[in-house]
């Protein structure tokens, strides 16, 4: 067994979920509908499972069911009903409704719904666009089914936007402006960031808000709270939501939002443009036909129509995206589960995101693919996404996809590394062929727009009926109360920002009497503008950079000033000193928290600390953590929702307060560890690890401060405890094998003498590197790294070393260019000791054509002049040797017509070959 290999920890379990209902039925009515599918007896249960599948999003299904089913329920007739309606089959839907009204003329939610159903045109208020992302991608395919029964109206502040409205505008008086026939029937939010306006909650329609892709739940509490019905895609998911904002939760499990690429063709006039921003706009885009607004980019892929054979595929096991980021800690802990499998599998990481027609090309060479999600039982777009271009989706558990897709496209992985071997191995032996059931159960899922659209539209508006405003209403109106920061200021969510950042600046500046909030989301704005100035342009932009930086200063200390007893800003004002080299007020600050702790003031719901302070892009690797986002999200959850928890479920936790503590006393560690102070350094990292005994980030940085004591203390006992942290900091997060820490605990594993522990960091050190494939940016290794692998390589298999050199630097035995590892000028000095040792080993074993190829590859790269010993005795032993081939003589003629400047025994040398 590695020593590195992750304990990977979820916050609550599919078991947690299931065990929590008491029932299918309980489930159900709860909405989970998933869970009510994963707990049905298909036998016993058969209505309520063709319902479950129905709300679950897959109607086709459910009708099937309810059909061959003799006599149905009234409830099993009413969702029968609804499954017709969601089929395009209205009129059947309007005779059931139609004879429940009759035999129920006191069924309130029977009477709406065919109240919903006699409407010609159903009307909608549409909010939460964002920039970018899968939350965009489906609002806009929502946004553009303007011709069809239902009337999308969006709402925001950008030009796009129909109805355009500023931030500390009335929603209640937007309403008051539309025509009779336009007056909404419900609002939807998707997106659980972003702004609410003035007086959201009180809009008199009911209000939904779809967490797509949401896990984020404290970033926008006081905001999410605001409506009445939540609508979620998973089982656990919904189980967490329910729980956490009390609010009635809703499953729509097979959800699609893999766009084609829409192209607006309602281009507004600067005139129009420029109209009250409080004005709806009559321009609605209802010229824009589905033909024209729905562009496909997609490949024409779908997996049941392609057949293509398993074993043709070029790839065994891919997986893109972001490899490491410390809210998805789960997907670097796969990777490095991955890379460790057998070197004969084909398996393709990209580090990287790329373009979409690049994607989807990829997935078609692939046979499966990860899709790695913090809630490891909703049906991510990625999965969708690969099996619309023939690739297998994997899944971290028996997922309940089975229950969606059933002839085989997607499959369950276990977490264990042998588990985990063995299930893949399995897998590879498959010959996956696709029936036409297949077929019909993909299209069934996921419809082709503007069919998708309308299905998905008449899913939000069935679950506003089932509005109840007695449901938890007190509970709600009184987290209201707590969580709404500033008169007049609506909630606003972390680092997800739209279009509309001038405006909201503009409005947080001219508020006379901040509060703690208004101060809090001022100061992070300012913050965010400024790091999103790329330093290396231009000197205008260089220059805004500063006036934002300091216009963040300034905000920061009057926000003290106001509110000193403020921990949440006190933190972040003390994080903005830390990364702008204001040491000294840094060190202040955050000594000032860690001293006063227990005066100072915060509420976990609405404490902004903002996951992405400073964003990472600006920072120099793009997997460093400042601050253990993931670790404090979960233990809020476990927290509130351990009370609501019987005692099987509860989960212990650290208390949220003290992981800021805890960051505080690292922040403070490191700019001790720069001065050099190693015992203070020491001492507030054992703090650190006392408030919050898993914080990776400390872990890793007592690494470095411990083995600069070794000639304070007993060297023995101090690589002890090196070991010890960087193992555990790994195990939490594998980035960490990337850092100069990692030649730390392998020099610490040899002076102890612990081998084996030494030939398993080597391993896995290589494996990153020889199977994650960097996308748009560059590897970067450290000359300590470098100087301890080389320190030891006698020691080392020697296969450890060739399939890592192979891969990545020089490609010895192929030419493919996807494989060279290129480099830049300054970073060629880091590469050298591996060229000199492969040089000395294929010089042993007098590999000629080898030691050639080196030859080759090193003229090839920048700097030539650093490598002329290195060359020249390459040359040399070559002569020594009497060796003459026309490979040799291609090299010579590379060497003369580089910028070498060769001396007379070297060209003396040359002609002589």
């Amino acid at each position: 067994m590695n020593i590195l290999e992750p304990n990977i920890k979820h916050r609550y379990s599919v078991e947690d979920v299931l065990s929590s209902y008491e029932n299918a039925e309980a489930a159900f009515l709860a909405g989970n509908y998933v869970a009510a599918l994963r707990l049905c007896d298909f036998e016993q249960d058969r209505e309520l499972a063709g319902c479950a599948y129905i709300m679950a999003g897959y109607a086709k299904k459910g009708i099937e069911i309810l059909e061959d089913i003799s006599v149905l329920s009234d409830r099993g007739l009413f969702y029968f009903a609804f499954g017709y309606w969601v089929e395009d089959d209205k009129k059947r839907a309007i005779n059931i409704i139609d004879g429940l009204c009759q035999t129920h003329p006191d069924n309130e939610l029977y009477f709406k719904f065919k109240s919903l159903l006699a409407k010609q045109r159903i009307n909608l208020l549409l909010f939460g666009h964002l920039q970018k992302g899968s939350v965009q991608l489906l609002f806009d395919s929502i946004k553009y089914a303007k011709e069809t029964e239902f009337n999308v109206k969006t709402v925001g502040y950008s030009k796009a936007a129909d109805i355009r409205i500023q931030h500390d505008s009335d929603i209640l008086q937007v309403l008051s402006l539309l025509p009779d026939d336009e007056y909404p029937d419900f609002a939807l939010f998707i997106s659980p960031y972003g702004i609410f306006h003035k007086n959201y909650q009180d809009l008199p329609i009911p209000k939904l808000i779809f967490l797509l892709d949401h896990d984020y739940f404290t970033y926008n509490y006081g905001g999410i709270i605001k409506n009445d019905i939540v609508v979620t895609t998973g089982p656990i998911e919904h189980f967490e939501i329910t729980h956490f904002y009390s609010l009635p939760c809703h499953t729509y499990y097979s959800y699609d939002a893999s766009s084609p690429k829409i192209k607006d063709t309602t281009k507004k006039s600067e005139e129009e443009s420029n109209k009250s921003l409080l004005t709806p706009s009559n321009n609605v885009a209802q010229s824009s036909s589905v033909e024209d607004s729905h562009c496909h980019t997609t490949l024409p892929t779908d997996p049941a129509v392609n057949h293509l054979v398993h074993q043709t595929k070029k790839y065994d096991f891919v997986l893109t995206g972001s490899i490491f980021n410390d809210f998805q800690r789960q997907k670097g802990q796969l990777v490095f589960k991955l890379i460790h499998m057998p070197n004969e599998w084909k398996i393709r990481i990209e580090d990287g995101f790329l373009d979409i027609e690049q994607y989807f090309e990829f997935l078609m060479k692939s046979k499966y693919t990860f899709t790695t999600v913090r809630f490891i039982d909703i049906l991510q777009q990625r999965a969708v996404d690969a099996l619309k271009n023939s690739c297998m989706s994997l899944y971290p558990q028996e997922a309940s996809c089975a229950l969606f897709l059933e002839h085989n496209k997607m499959k369950p992985y276990k977490e264990g590394f042998e588990e985990l071997k063995q299930q893949l191995t399995s897998y590879l032996t498959d010959s996956i062929k696709h029936s036409e059931a297949a077929v019909s159960d993909f299209k069934a899922l996921f419809k082709e727009p503007p069919e998708r659209e309308l299905c998905q539209l008449k899913y939000f508006s069935f679950l506003s009926i089932f509005k109840h405003n007695d449901i938890n209403e007190q509970q709600r109106k009184q987290s209201l109360q707590e969580t709404t920061g500033a008169n007049g200021f609506e909630s606003w969510a972390g680092h997800h920002f739209t279009d509309s950042l001038l405006p909201l600046k503009n409005y947080l500046n001219n508020i006379s009497a901040k509060t703690e909030y208004h101060y809090i989301k001022l100061f992070n704005l300012y913050v965010y503008e400024s790091v999103n100035k790329k330093t290396e342009e231009d000197d205008k932009k260089i220059e805004d950079r500063q006036v934002q930086l300091l216009y963040a200063h300034q905000i920061g200390r009057e926000g003290l000033k106001r509110f000193p007893s403020s921990l949440v800003l006190r933190f972040n004002v003390a994080r903005f000193y830390y990364f702008t080299a204001m040491t000294k007020n840094a060190l202040s600050e955050f000594l000032r928290i860690t001293h006063s702790a227990s005066n100072l003031v915060y509420f976990e719901l609405t404490a902004d600390i903002f996951n992405f302070f400073f964003p990472k892009r600006t920072l120099s690797l793009e997997e460093e953590v400042y601050f253990p986002q993931l670790d404090y999200a979960d233990n809020i959850i476990i927290k509130y929702m351990n009370p609501k928890m019987p005692t099987s479920l509860q989960k212990p936790y650290t208390e949220p307060k003290n992981i800021i503590l805890s960051n505080c006393h690292y922040f403070i560690a490191d700019i001790y560890l720069q001065q050099d102070n190693l015992q203070k350094s020491l001492n507030h990292l054992l703090h650190a690890l006392e408030l919050h005994p898993d914080n990776y980030i400390a872990q890793n940085l007592i690494v470095e401060v411990l083995i600069k004591t070794i000639n304070q203390h007993n060297k023995k006992e101090v690589l002890a405890k090196v070991l010890h942290y960087y193992v555990s900091a790994v195990r939490h997060y594998p980035a960490f094998i990337r850092k100069d820490t990692f030649a730390y605990a392998l020099q610490a594993a040899h002076f102890l003498g612990h081998q084996d522990i030494a030939v398993q960091l080597l391993n896995s050190w290589f494996l990153l590197y020889k199977r994650v494939i960097p996308t748009n940016r560059k590897l970067i290794f450290s000359k300590v790294t470098v100087t301890t692998i080389l320190k030891y390589t006698d020691f080392y298999p020697h296969s450890l070393i060739h399939h890592f050199f192979d891969k990545h630097f020089i490609s010895i035995s192929t030419h493919d260019k996807e494989s060279v590892f290129l480099l830049e000028e300054g970073e060629e000095q880091l590469i050298y000791p591996f060229f000199e040792y492969y040089l000395s080993h294929y010089v042993k074993k007098q590999d000629f054509d080898k030691v050639i190829i080196l030859l080759g590859k090193l003229i090839d790269t920048p700097n030539l002049s650093v490598k002329r010993q290195i060359i020249h005795s390459c040359i040399h032993f070559l002569i020594a040797k009497n060796v003459h081939s026309s490979e040799l003589q291609a090299v010579i003629e590379q060497l003369k017509n580089a910028d070498f400047n060769m001396t007379d025994d070297e060209a003396f040398s040359c002609q002589y070959i």
